[in-house]
């Protein structure tokens, strides 16, 4: 048993269960009709920076995490 995934611009959430591997070809066949493309992924600027350094980007995140335990931002 497989799943698809559809996105849509409605705020609906909907399941169906396809038993029939003939129907199941048929809804396949109507979505490559339509041709759906995936959505255009954004270029972040900032993470582009660092898509080579994922060694970089852990220390940095490490070092911002172990200086908010030692000087929180709020005092409670």
């Amino acid at each position: 048993m497989g799943t698809i995934t559809i996105k849509i611009p409605k705020d609906i959430n909907i399941e169906y269960k396809v038993e029939s591997i003939e129907a199941t070809e048929n809804i396949l066949e109507k979505l490559n009709e339509m041709k759906m493309k995936p959505e255009p992924v954004e270029l972040d600027k900032l993470l582009g920076l660092f898509a080579d350094e994922p060694e970089l980007v852990d220390h940095v995140t490490e070092s911002v995490m172990q200086a908010r335990e030692n000087d929180p931002l709020r005092v409670s």
